[in-house]
Order: structure tokens, then sequence, then C-alpha cells
């Protein structure tokens, strides 16, 4: 914004707008201030890369029509690959090695599922079973 009257109010109004408009909270990762160029007072905003992605326009929600990438000068809208890819990357779990909070574990679905298509859960693949991993 270039010659700004009222620099100030002007400056509050964009980090009401950071805050109220984009999810998780961004305004940690920005900082603003108020230049002096050629005589005029300018905003100066910058925006760094944040470690809650993907942030996400409010009013759209965390799909394509909301999530934006970086590419040089422009942005462009994320695909849900894209989406998907900042969620595991930000989030930094792996499914394998999270936390049952379910401890009361059977093997009675697995069973049923086993005699269904006739085949057999003996006690050694019960035991094993923890070195089996889904693909």
């Amino acid at each position: 914004m270039v010659n700004l009257v009222n620099a100030q109010n002007n400056l509050e109004t964009v980090s009401n707008i950071l805050r109220d408009s984009i999810k998780p909270d961004i305004l940690v990762h920005t900082s603003a201030e108020i230049l002096t160029i050629d005589g005029g007072k300018v905003l100066k905003i910058e925006i760094t890369r944040g470690s809650r992605r993907p942030y996400h326009l409010a009013s759209k929600g965390m799909k394509p029509a909301g999530v934006f990438v970086r590419h040089g000068t422009s942005a462009s809208a994320a695909s849900d690959e894209a989406i998907r890819q900042m969620i595991i990357e930000s989030d930094g779990t792996q499914y394998k090695n999270m936390r049952c909070i379910n401890q009361s574990l059977t093997f009675k679905e697995t069973k049923r599922l086993f005699e269904a298509q006739g085949l057999a859960l003996e006690p050694m693949q019960k035991k094993n079973t923890w070195n089996y991993q889904l693909r």
C-alpha cells in the first residue's frame, strides 16, 4: 500500500484481516511495519512459512478452493494431494507409530473375516500380527 493517509489504522486493519481470514492463526509468522518512502507512508508486510501447514482461508476451509501454494511470484490453488502432503509434513506423526487409545483389542472381527473366506486364524498368526504392515 503506497502513500497511506492513516497508516496505523491500515496496519491494524490488515492484522485483523489476517487474524480473521486465515486459519490456523498466521500472525505469529507475520511482521508488519510502516515505512516512509519518498515522503509517503507504506506498509511492509512479511509472512514467513508457518509450521502448522496448510494454512487456509477460513471461509473456504481446508480444500483446494481455500489453500494456495506459492510458485515464484504467483500463487495457485493447492491440489488435494498437496494438501494431504502438507498435513503429513506438519503433523509429523506416522499412523503405524500412533498410540492406540482402545486397549481392549480382540481378533473377533479378523476371525469373522477369515472364516468368511474359509481361512484359519491360528494362534501363531495372532502372535506375529505386529510384524505385518498395511500396504
